[in-house]
């Protein structure tokens, strides 16, 4: 037996007024869908149609595999998700364009990535209207990997510096930073073989590159030494081989000169100046056959109008032994037979040697100015004389300021201002007349003049022939005791000596003269007694 079941159907302009009692059901015969009732509410509860399906509308929270909530309305749970296009044949155009919109500029929009609900990246609008990348090596702390200029379409990369050491191969595409520094020396013959990178390199010390067509491409087709503070461009093409673009030197010098060839503008002889050896520069300018060129003659000046101007400069490296002299050598022309006339040599440790050829043939220093600026003298100068208009003997108080007579090396006179200090009153800067042994050994000082008195003293004095003094005559003063060897017209004073009439000990001074082997009084020439 069948039983039928017929539910109050009305239109819903009716039902939308009506309360049924709890549980029945009315059919909604306008949208053709069930209505259940609780016997309170007017209208009830609609069911949802297929057509409500395609349809939703304010919906607040949606969950699909995991529940939202209200931090997270919309929330997805799955492993793979496809957005596509609705298609012409579909009705649609084709075109897919995903719209996030924030309320301000000061807002943000972003895509935020998470490791284990961490961030590690951002992409987006967060905080103005520029588009920023953004990176966290925890999700606290947060560095700006990329920026572009919302007016101007600028790009901004942060390009932090990383460290590789000077290897054989130094892999460039395995650090993931657009500047490296090379540490270290040695050769490097690759960079690796990662394809379309761009590298900007610093080189720190002495690192050998290796020219390679097939792997590692360099400026002018050779080998390269770097040295620390250089820098480079490197690029990788799709094959992975790299190729430097521009190396700069930091001592400002161009990595390779320019080829004959490359010289367009210039004659044979000009070409052959820049880019020869310097015979082949002299040869081509007529100057001589070798590394030495000849000149007619050289004028050097200057136009600047500077007090102290460097006309020119002469400059010899150093040699294996760690020192060099740099010379200018003087000699006739080969229609004179070429002889060597003399030098003009620096010395080691600075100065200057002016040296000539003898008749021999051996070389003769003539003047020796060393690095304090004192002169020395060699050989005869003028046929033994030497003419000046004046000469200046200058030092420091406190110092001697000597005017020298050697023979060879050894000393035998010296005039001196002597050493000590000027303290005022015309005190100090005596003038000695010094006496040197055979073996250069100080013997004394026969004449002395003081400066604050103007007193001479003299170790000695011998007279041939009369004598003017103008103020008084000093002689030397002794006691019986330390009278020295006499000679005969010798003249000094015993400050102890007996005159006439004084008693034995009791001498008051005589003047006193040397004959007949002993030093005699003036007065009546009796021997000198205490």
């Amino acid at each position: 037996m069948s039983i039928r079941l017929q539910f109050l159907r009305e239109t819903w302009a009716f039902l939308r007024t009506f309360t049924g009692r709890p549980g029945e059901i009315a059919v909604d015969t306008t949208n053709n869908r069930l209505v259940v009732h609780d016997g309170t509410t007017p209208g009830g509860f609609p069911t949802a149609t297929a057509a409500d399906l395609k349809t939703l509308q304010n919906v607040t929270l949606l969950g699909l595999g995991t529940t939202a909530d209200a931090q997270n309305p919309f929330a997805a749970k799955l492993n793979t998700a496809l957005w596509t296009a609705l298609t012409n044949g579909e009705g649609g155009s084709g075109d897919l364009r995903y719209t996030l919109n924030k309320e301000a500029s000061g807002n943000t929009l972003s895509l935020l990535l998470q490791s284990g609900y961490s961030g590690r990246a951002e992409l987006g609008l967060t905080g103005d209207d520029d588009l920023r990348v953004k990176v966290s090596p925890d999700g606290s702390t947060w560095r700006e990997a990329l920026r572009i200029d919302r007016a101007t379409g600028g790009l901004d990369l942060t390009a932090a510096e990383a460290t590789m050491a000077v290897a054989a191969t130094v892999d460039l595409g395995a650090l993931p930073a657009l500047k490296v520094a090379l540490t270290g020396a040695g050769t490097v013959t690759s960079f690796g073989t990662s394809p379309n990178r761009v590298r900007l390199l610093r080189f720190t010390g002495a690192a050998t590159l290796t020219h390679n067509p097939a792997s590692l491409v360099l400026p002018g087709g050779a080998t390269l030494v770097t040295a620390a503070g250089d820098t480079a461009l490197a690029t990788s093409d799709a094959a992975g081989t790299w190729t430097v673009r521009d190396y700069v030197r930091v001592s400002g010098k161009p990595v390779t000169g320019p080829a004959a060839a490359d010289i367009t503008d210039a004659s044979a002889t000009g070409r052959s100046v820049l880019t020869g050896t310097a015979a082949q520069g002299a040869t081509a300018l007529g100057l001589g056959t070798g590394n030495s060129p000849t000149l007619a003659g050289v004028i050097l000046s200057s136009s600047s109008s500077a007090d102290t101007v460097q006309i020119a400069r002469l400059l010899s490296p150093a040699a294996a032994s760690g020192t060099s002299y740099t010379t200018l050598r003087i000699e006739k022309g080969p229609n004179y037979g070429g002889e060597i006339a003399g030098y003009l040599t620096q010395g080691i440790g600075g100065g200057m040697r002016l040296s000539v050829l003898n008749g021999a043939g051996n070389t003769v220093e003539a003047l020796r100015l060393d690095g304090t600026g004192a002169a020395t003298f060699g050989g005869v100068l003028n046929g033994g004389y030497a003419t000046f208009s004046g000469v200046a003997i200058a030092g420091s108080a406190g110092t001697q300021r000597r005017l020298v007579w050697s023979s060879g090396t050894s000393l035998r006179w010296a005039l001196l201002a002597t050493d000590n200090a000027e303290t005022g009153s015309n005190a100090g800067s005596d003038l000695f007349l010094a006496r040197y042994a055979d073996s250069s050994a100080y013997l004394d000082s026969p004449f002395v003049v003081s400066r604050a008195t103007g007193k001479t003293s003299l170790l000695s004095l011998a007279v041939y022939g009369p004598v003017a003094v103008s103020g008084p005559l000093s002689v030397g003063v002794y006691t019986v005791a330390t009278l020295p060897t006499g000679t005969s017209g010798t003249v000094l004073y015993v400050s102890n000596g007996r005159k006439v009439g004084e008693g034995a000990g009791a001498g008051t001074g005589v003047v006193a003269y040397y004959s007949n082997g002993n030093w005699r009084r003036l007065s009546d020439d009796s021997a000198i007694a205490a």
